[in-house]
């Protein structure tokens, strides 16, 4: 298993959050419709999901050029205070602690490896929020009114306009071609990902592909792993697990959408910036952690979501 960082330019705003399962699903669903596009039947990547993922994704984050090398900003690791400050009293802490609230992202770049992950907290601001009214009619009347017929609201992200982000996509290459890897990007990309994508929302540029382990930015010494995309960790394998949690209310694409069963069974997750401390120290043998998650569909018993995510390893001197 190889790891590749994605680079997309947002080019509209998005209705759906760039997440790691999101984008699988999507990925997955844009290859049966067109096989060609990936070159191996998309039944095989399903069938062999439970116990050899052959794709996994990330969620995105912002990342910046600098001097030739890139900055990436993670989300905050999910951890108590007294683990990310570990040497500082209460008073301290407890003066900071609005500061710190608004600090929602770790500063890393793919030149340095991390120290202490609070070093790399930053308050950047790179996204809004847009909330859009629409109005229900009721064509019988001619107007709105009582549900379903009430005013509802729906919001989209926008990305500043220099902002580019990046999807780690850690996979087979002896099974998938790297090269039809960004086919498939590119066509999620030009049709748009996610909720309103018929209406312009979610469209990116496929800006580059390229190799990259996230175990070079990663602690050389590491006891503790940081996800990068919402996971479903496997049981009785980490000694603790800090985390905020997710749920994921899925639902069919393509023509299941439309179906009478459009809508997945709700998945408990872990959302990104989760960190897990292994039992074995082999879990950093491999890249990802997580399980697939199956029975989520009352219509395709075979569908699966992704539960795994790639993650980086890293060091905590403080183990509550």
């Amino acid at each position: 298993m190889k790891t590749f960082g994605i680079e997309i330019k947002p080019l509209s705003g998005f209705g759906t959050p760039l997440k790691g399962d999101t984008i699988f699903g999507q990925f997955i669903s844009t290859v049966f419709e067109d096989e060609s596009i990936l070159g191996i039947n998309p039944n095989s990547i399903i069938e062999e999901y439970t116990k050899n993922p052959q794709i996994i994704f990330s969620s995105a984050f912002p990342v910046k050029k600098n001097n030739g090398s890139r900055i990436y900003y993670f989300p905050k690791p999910a951890l108590p205070g007294k683990m990310l400050f570990p040497n500082e009293n209460d008073e301290i802490a407890i003066a900071k602690r609005k500061e710190r609230k608004k600090k929602r992202w770790i500063a890393i770049s793919d030149a340095t490896r991390i120290g202490r992950i609070s070093d790399g907290l930053v308050a950047d601001e790179f996204e809004v929020e847009h909330i859009q009214y629409h109005n229900t009619i009721n064509r019988i009347t001619g107007t709105t009114g009582t549900a379903p017929f009430l005013p509802y609201a729906l919001t989209h992200t926008f990305y500043k306009d220099n902002i580019t982000l990046i999807i780690f996509a850690v996979a087979d290459d002896k099974i998938i071609n790297p090269k039809n890897i960004r086919s498939v990007m590119e066509r999620i990309g030009s049709f748009g990902f996610g909720r309103d994508a018929s209406i312009g929302f979610g469209r990116f540029k496929v800006e580059d592909l390229f190799e990259f382990e996230l175990a070079s930015i990663g602690n050389n010494e590491p006891n503790a792993c940081w996800t990068l995309a919402p996971a479903v960790p496997e049981k009785n394998y980490y000694e603790k697990m800090y985390y905020q949690p997710f749920i994921r209310y899925g639902r069919h694409g393509g023509k299941e959408a439309s179906s009478a069963h459009p809508f997945k069974n709700p998945v408990v997750m872990a959302d990104e910036g989760a960190v897990f401390i292994p039992k074995s120290k082999d879990q950093f043998n491999r890249s990802y952690l997580g399980t697939a998650v199956t029975g989520i569909s009352k219509t395709i018993p075979s569908a699966v979501s992704q539960g795994y995510a790639p993650y980086i390893p890293i060091r905590l001197e403080a183990l509550l």
